[in-house]
């Protein structure tokens, strides 16, 4: 029976079918004391009246047997079922339709009515609109993660790379003022030139030939540094060698350390000789009375005695690192890396040795040239050393300019660190707030999800089934 337009909460009672056969009996002794009841009652009423007529009673017999004795009876009375169920829903609406009627007899599970799910089918849908909604927003609120990350990333990149600038800023000043301390150094160099030209005007050919055993010392000490190079070319190729070596098998320690000792004797040389030839300049400079060599000359060689000590040293080094690296493979490749870096500072240090040793030629050669202008043309080189003493004056304002620049330009990166690292701390805080909206947005799906359930639950309540199998009251 369908009814749409009845508004109510659902009711019905049912009556409980419960137990077969313990009822069946007793209904079976019920039925046979009502019988026998009857029986007595009629018997007793017949005798009554046939003694209050005086008559004595006709009896008819008849033979016993069995047989199957059929009684009605006939009674008024209020039946009761032995268990009722009240049936109802928890929601509150409309009825679609009631699919029982009274008295009828209804199985467990079996579909009783049902309500009109219109509103349970729109609350269902924008529960699902609100839960694509929330998904939608934590997707976008993981991509502002993953854009606000990119900037922290971008900002503390920013950052480093502003770090870098100030401490190349703060290089370019480091330089700057030494290349002012080295234009004072020229200028003092330049009036010693002028003093020394004023001397070398008078000195003729003693001079001369003071310059010329100079000049030629210097070209034995460039055929020495250019040997020492040569060396030191084939001692780093042969570190490398080794390094290939060791990197095709880590077993090769103990070659890598035979390399080292032989590096380490190389170095050993090296400083011997470049000790010997200080040693020479030293002499020189005492039999010319301070004269000769010149200074930057025997600066030189006093610097490539220093570069060589610290080759030997780093050789030693080597040596050490080489005879504690076991069979390690791992350990003897860094061993013969450590050789190569030795090797390559070595031809490093006899690439300055040679350098130094061709500035020592061009000195001495210089000295030649000035030792003979000197002979008869010692005013002109007086007002040359001056015109020098002008130019590295000029030098030096040139480097305090340039200095007073890279200080300038030092205080402005430091700047710039500081607008980076607001630009982090921002980007920082974008970060955090993004994470919040995922930790909302996150949140709002539960929620939704939660909700979704509940409607669905609901949509499942609005059929009302039978718990029971039973008869409707």
């Amino acid at each position: 029976m369908t009814n749409p337009q009845v508004n109510t909460d659902i009711n019905m009672d049912l009556v409980l079918n419960t137990g077969t056969t313990p009822r069946r009996r007793h209904r079976g002794w019920l039925l046979a004391l009502l019988v026998a009841g009857v029986a007595a009652g009629g018997g007793y009423w017949y005798y009554s009246q046939q003694q209050q007529l005086g008559t004595t009673p006709v009896y008819n017999t008849e033979t016993a047997g069995t047989g199957n004795l059929s009684i009605s009876i006939t009674a008024t009375g209020n039946l009761k079922p032995r268990n009722e169920v009240d049936i109802g829903t928890e929601l509150s609406g409309t009825m679609q339709e009631v699919l029982v009627e009274a008295n009828e007899e209804v199985t467990k599970g079996q579909k009783l009515a049902s309500l009109n799910t219109d509103q349970l089918q729109d609350t269902i849908t924008k529960a699902r609109a609100t839960l694509i909604s929330a998904r939608a927003r934590v997707t976008q609120a993981e991509a502002q993660i993953v854009q606000a990350g990119a900037r922290t990333r971008q900002a503390r990149a920013s950052l480093e790379q502003a770090g870098a600038n100030v401490r190349q800023a703060d290089a370019n000043a480091s330089q700057a003022v030494n290349s002012v301390r080295q234009a004072e150094l020229d200028i003092r160099q330049r009036n010693e030139g002028v003093q020394q030209a004023s001397n070398t005007a008078g000195q003729g050919n003693a001079g001369l030939q003071q310059a010329n055993a100079g000049y030629q010392q210097a070209l034995a000490g460039q055929k020495q540094a250019e040997a020492n190079l040569q060396k030191a070319y084939a001692a780093f190729h042969q570190a490398d060698a080794a390094l290939k070596q060791a990197q095709l098998n880590p077993q090769q320690s103990n070659a890598n350390l035979q390399q080292a000792m032989a590096q380490y004797e190389q170095a050993k040389a090296s400083t011997l000789e470049t000790r010997t030839q200080l040693n020479r300049l030293q002499e020189l400079q005492k039999a010319s009375g301070g004269k000769l060599p010149a200074k930057q000359e025997l600066d030189s060689a006093v610097a490539s005695w220093k570069r060589a000590v610290a080759a030997e040293s780093a050789a030693q080094a080597n040596v050490q690192n080489a005879r504690t690296s076991g069979s390690s493979g791992r350990m003897g490749i860094d061993a013969a890396k450590a050789n190569v870096d030795s090797a390559r500072a070595g031809v490093e240090a006899a690439r300055a040795s040679l350098e130094s040793a061709r500035a020592s030629v061009t000195s001495a050669r210089a000295a030649v040239d000035s030792a003979r202008a000197n002979v008869g043309t010692g005013k002109s080189k007086l007002v040359g050393a001056k015109t020098d003493v002008e130019a590295a004056r000029i030098a030096l304002e040139t480097a305090k300019s340039s200095a007073a620049a890279a200080r300038a330009n030092a205080e402005s990166t430091r700047k710039g660190v500081d607008s980076a690292t607001a630009s982090l701390e921002s980007a920082k805080a974008e970060e955090i707030t993004a994470q919040a909206t995922l930790d909302s947005a996150k949140a709002s799906v539960m929620e939704a999800e939660a909700g979704l359930r509940s409607a669905e639950s609901n949509l499942g309540k609005a059929i009302i089934l039978s718990p029971i199998d039973g008869v409707v009251l």
